[in-house]
């Protein structure tokens, strides 16, 4: 399994998107009924199939993420074949986002701004999904924007 199961909450929402895939699969609703019953592993396995299906998918579509912590954030725009980092980091303690933005303001000297970039290791969607696994929020193209004139 490359990424997770998904929940049986996503799988319920997901109910017509697999009746689909197991079609695709040559199953139809009463052999599914039979393999749940006499082939649980196999059945297992369609459901992983169905799941690092759906998130590749979905992860695919993910284009900003961002990070944000008591001493700065940093903010990713995920590209085909790289990855680019805006990050600031602070000697301050910030509560929220507008503190740090204040603080950034009022005392730019305790700020280090900076921007990365690099290749995908091992692929674009396995990084992109250990970076939601650890913290990381999906973002809009325009938080971006504001922290790339930030960088300006």
């Amino acid at each position: 399994m490359k990424f997770r199961m998904l929940t049986e909450a996503e799988l319920e929402i997901l109910k017509d998107d697999f009746i689909k895939f197991l079609a695709v699969n040559g199953i139809d609703a009463s052999e599914w009924q039979r393999i749940k019953g006499d082939e649980p592993i196999r059945a297992v396995k369609m459901l992983e199939q169905f799941s690092d299906f759906v998130l590749d998918q979905s992860l695919g579509k993910i284009e900003y993420l961002e990070y944000l912590d008591i001493a700065g954030i940093k903010v990713f725009k995920l590209d085909t074949e790289e990855i680019h980092l805006i990050g600031i980091d602070s000697d301050l303690v910030f509560m929220d986002e507008n503190d740090l933005l204040k603080g950034l303001e009022e005392n730019p000297s305790h700020f280090h701004i900076y921007t990365s970039s690099k290749k995908y290791f091992p692929d674009r969607n396995t990084e992109v999904f250990k970076m939601l696994q650890s913290g990381g929020q999906i973002i809009k193209k325009e938080r971006w924007e504001m922290f790339k004139l930030l960088n300006s």
